[in-house]
């Protein structure tokens, strides 16, 4: 260490210095007793370690007698010795002011506490280490405790994955009802129209099984997307038009409501407005609101429905709105819920479906409003590409 001068006891005023010295060892005391941290004073040229009495919790008798720095690294557990041994040295030789370091340390007992050392190292006027001070922070409470909050939030996980694998089976049959029923159609028809044979029924024979290929093909579709919502975190997106994704979902929304009366319309502003989304995924959210428009106007005069979307910072925002009578008060707060429904014959996974694809993809969903004579419902989409303006 640097000389340090002191005075001469017997020169006058010296006392105070003394007691200046005197104050300090004791604030050392005191601080070592209030803290359960073992400190540590290493001095570097003679390898000799001073600690304070914490160091006692470790069970180790010796830790008074022994005062090398190499009782310290004998009790370092063999995998972490050379890492905790080289961040000092790496310390030390770089001019480094201060180092921190974790490590495994033995008890006496033969098991490791985990620590964490932190260190201010001192030097002369040369710049040349001489002395190092810092405290041995035992953190296997705190470890322990990380380590049990990782695995609850690993079962709550798990518990959330097998829920939403328990419930797959309701959404498939929920989202692949009306094209699995339309194949049937087709089927049914292409079944009477090669009974009744003759040329004249060859071509709506072809189309109608074309369209029974198409349905099926799009309900295998909805289950392998389906699947990825539940077993993938994320959705894997793509550049879509946006207004080319609500014309096809809003047409599809509307294919069973050919009888109805129901006026819509669309404005996309901008018209090349595009999005980075995973397509059949959202066009499941827009022709489920869309259903649920048509659904809940049934039977009114000037049934309406109007999509509107427009740039919304780095999102789109798309509304969807009806003049029909609105949701009930009593379950507006829990209109996502997976067990809310306002159809007889429902299950009640629409909107719970939709918040899920929704936020999958990056965006949020919520009702805007909803009063009689007029219910909104609005998401965002994240844009492509993801500017501003």
């Amino acid at each position: 260490m640097s000389a340090i001068d002191l005075p001469n006891p017997e020169d006058e005023g010296p006392q105070s210095v003394y007691d200046s010295l005197e104050d300090c060892e004791e604030r050392s005391h005191l601080i070592a007793l209030v803290t359960e941290d073992t400190i540590w004073d290493w001095d570097l040229k003679t390898n000799i370690v001073e600690r304070s009495p914490q160091a006692a919790k470790f069970g180790h008798e010796d830790w008074q007698t022994n005062r090398t720095v190499e009782w310290w690294e004998g009790h370092i557990h063999p995998d972490d010795r050379d890492a905790a041994i080289g961040a000092f040295a790496w310390a030390i030789k770089r001019g480094k002011s201060n180092i921190a370091t974790e490590y495994r340390f033995c008890k006496a007992d033969g098991d490791f506490a985990y620590i964490y050392d932190r260190a201010a190292i001192i030097r002369d006027e040369d710049g040349v280490a001489v002395r190092a001070i810092g405290a041995m922070v035992d953190v296997t409470e705190l470890r322990l405790v990380k380590i049990l909050l990782r695995k609850t939030e690993t079962q709550l996980a798990l518990s959330s994955r097998i829920n939403a694998m328990g419930t797959m089976g309701s959404l498939i049959a929920h989202e692949i009802s009306q094209p699995l029923a339309a194949a049937a159609n087709y089927i049914r028809a292409s079944r009477r129209l090669s009974e009744a044979g003759g040329d004249a029924n060859f071509e709506r024979l072809h189309e109608a099984l074309v369209g029974a290929e198409e349905n099926t093909l799009r309900a295998g579709e909805i289950i392998r997307q389906l699947r990825e919502l539940v077993t993938k975190d994320g959705a894997n997106g793509s550049e879509n038009s946006l207004a080319e994704l609500v014309d096809d979902s809003c047409t599809i929304g509307l294919s069973d409501a050919l009888t109805k009366v129901i006026r819509l319309q669309t404005n996309i502003e901008p018209s090349d407005l595009t999005v980075w989304v995973e397509r059949t995924q959202v066009q499941q959210v827009i022709i489920n609101l869309v259903r649920n428009s048509v659904e809940a106007m049934a039977g009114m005069p000037d049934s309406e429905i109007i999509v509107n979307a427009m740039r919304s910072g780095k999102f789109a925002e798309v509304s969807i709105a009806d003049n029909g009578p609105g949701i009930p008060d009593d379950i507006r707060n829990g209109i996502f819920s997976a067990v809310i429904t306002t159809k007889v014959a429902g299950m009640g996974i629409g909107l719970s479906i939709c918040r899920t694809i929704i936020e999958a993809q990056g965006g949020k969903i919520w009702m805007e409003s909803s009063v009689p004579g007029q219910t909104i419902f609005k998401f965002t989409l994240p844009r492509y590409p993801s500017t501003n303006g």
